[in-house]
């Protein structure tokens, strides 16, 4: 055989040997990937908590991973930077599963959202969870059941789904969202205009304002006669909504003046310096 024959023999089995390995890595790293999930789904007392539809590993390709398991636990860590909270509204959360309460996956989720608000809360966004990753979404979904959120928002988009989310604590009834009327913006049909009503409880602190009715007829006559339209120009939701409470704001302090303090009409009988006679 010709030297150039050798040569060309050695690169084609060159080549052969480089597939080979590239088709290895890509296995090993999916096992590493699923493995990983598997990992991080394990509680401090051993049991597996495992959201619904996710994919669980042979006990062939378990065998084979354990060899990499040190490298694993180097690379398995908390989720870090900013985090956006979303909902799945394809896949049920029970409240009854229990969470799984590695020490890391808490003290994450306590920093994301304090306990003790989460029940008063309300979190919006645009997430498109349907276009993430299936780690992704496991990782919502534990966050869900772990802080006891649902989903508010069943107005479907063009495709029937739910990209834009409104997640509230299980026992904040006072949620509701519809479809709104008008925009604010030019509609995209992905993302359907939502109106969210979020009833508060009335406060019992007393207003600092007078609560006069001739004082509430100035405000309203006042409101009235003032120009609104350049609220309808803007199309930034965060600028018309702080024109529209600086206006607000301006009425109010035009009309309704502050609640003066009561001071003591009459003064004391008795004091110190002059204590009661028998």
């Amino acid at each position: 055989m010709g030297t150039k024959a050798i040569e060309s023999a050695i690169q084609n089995l060159t080549k052969i040997v480089i597939g080979l390995q590239n088709k290895v890595t890509s296995l090993e790293k999916t096992i590493l990937d699923q493995n990983s999930l598997i990992n991080k789904l394990i509680t401090g007392n051993g049991n597996v908590c495992v959201p619904e539809n996710t994919k669980i590993i042979g006990e062939e390709e378990r065998i084979m991973t354990d060899r990499m398991n040190d490298q694993m636990k180097s690379e398995i860590s908390a989720p870090t930077g900013k985090t956006k909270i979303v909902t799945s509204t394809s896949t049920s959360v029970s409240a009854s599963a229990s969470p799984c309460t590695s020490d890391w996956r808490e003290r994450e989720l306590l920093n994301i959202a304090p306990m003790d608000n989460m029940h008063r809360d309300a979190i919006l966004g645009d997430f498109n969870l349907y276009s993430c990753s299936s780690q992704v979404c496991n990782y919502f979904e534990y966050f869900v059941a772990f802080c006891e959120l649902i989903q508010c928002n069943t107005v479907p988009n063009c495709t029937g789904r739910q990209l834009d989310l409104v997640l509230s604590g299980r026992n904040n009834g006072g949620v509701a969202v519809v479809a709104a009327d008008e925009a604010l913006q030019p509609v995209d049909a992905h993302h359907p205009p939502l109106a969210v009503t979020v009833t508060i409880a009335a406060s019992t602190a007393k207003s600092a304002h007078s609560d006069s009715p001739h004082h509430q007829q100035n405000s309203t006559s006042s409101c009235s006669v003032h120009d609104w339209s350049d609220i309808y120009n803007i199309m930034d939701p965060d600028t018309v909504l702080d024109n529209f409470y600086n206006k607000i704001y301006g009425v109010l302090a035009e009309c309704v003046p502050l609640k003066n303090d009561k001071q003591e009409i009459n003064p004391r009988a008795h004091s110190a310096a002059s204590p009661v006679p028998y």
